[in-house]
């Protein structure tokens, strides 16, 4: 998630709202505009630094040019370094009741300092997405900014360490709004319990944020609610879970009938519901 995520499906999102921009009139603003909904972010840059230029006390105009400089192509260190600057001014000239720019520029300078800027600047990273989240709490960029110290704490912990990772993550789950974001922090943190390549091979665990995540987030499509069900199934069958991976194997065929893995997927449901059987009656019978 770096130019593209920044770009446009923050800073330039946000100067898609039709009430924003139903209220604009300028010829130079609806044309770019219309460049971010076509992608064009480079052209869109370039008209959004002559209106800011124009108007440079304009937080929509300010937050429109440092986003869109950090989605031109090519993105350069003097691009970067300019959005930074811009921003910077934002967050220090406007009040903190201005919640529409001021949060969006924290944000961003977060993101900055986390993965546009080499080496990662953790200790302002972080000071940006926690000032976010002290002085706007409630807000959906709130729950972002505490996405990304987790996984800013992850690449700044040896991997030996990931427990660690995994204590903030549950810490701070309960205080997230988005279920979304709650489903996405939780697939994420299964993974991190269950990482062929760091040696980590903790299924229960993985198992557990498996659980949580496929029933947050009533908005998540059938596929995708599909999809974790096959992974519930498959890391409950590997540690022996006999029964809840039989149920999911279920959930999948019949929420995915035309899937050609339902067929699969029933039959494996079949043989571990068989298998539970005889084991309960075998422990019946001792």
């Amino acid at each position: 998630m770096r130019t593209s995520f920044l770009a446009a499906a923050l800073g330039l999102a946000l100067l898609g709202s039709p009430s924003l921009h139903a209220t604009e009139d300028s010829a130079l603003a609806n044309a770019a505009w219309e460049d971010v909904t076509k992608s064009r972010i480079t052209d869109a840059s370039k008209k959004f630094e002559k209106l800011y230029e124009a108007d440079p006390g304009n937080p929509r105009f300010a937050v429109a040019h440092a986003a869109a400089l950090l989605g031109r192509d090519p993105v350069t260190r003097a691009n970067v370094r300019r959005a930074r600057t811009i921003l910077v001014k934002v967050a220090a000239d406007l009040p903190v009741s201005e919640t529409e720019y001021r949060p969006l520029a924290l944000f961003l300078l977060g993101r900055i300092d986390h993965d546009q800027v080499q080496p990662v600047q953790f200790e302002s990273a972080r000071a940006f997405y926690e000032q976010l989240r002290s002085e706007y709490p409630g807000h959906p960029l709130a729950d972002h900014a505490a996405f990304q110290l987790a996984q800013l704490l992850y690449l700044e912990l040896p991997q030996s360490r990931v427990d660690e990772v995994l204590a903030f993550i549950d810490q701070i789950m309960p205080e997230l709004i988005s279920e979304s974001l709650q489903r996405e922090l939780c697939i994420w943190a299964s993974e991190l319990c269950a990482d062929d390549e760091l040696k980590i091979y903790n299924e229960e665990a993985s198992l557990r944020y498996l659980l949580k995540a496929r029933y947050l987030d009533a908005d998540a499509s059938p596929y995708e609610s599909g999809e974790m069900d096959l992974q519930i199934a498959g890391t409950a069958r590997r540690i022996g879970q006999r029964a809840l991976a039989a149920k999911h194997y279920r959930a999948f065929a019949e929420s995915s009938p035309r899937d050609t893995r339902a067929y699969t997927a029933r039959r494996l449901a079949r043989e571990l519901e068989e298998a539970e059987a005889a084991a309960q009656t075998n422990r019946g019978n001792e």
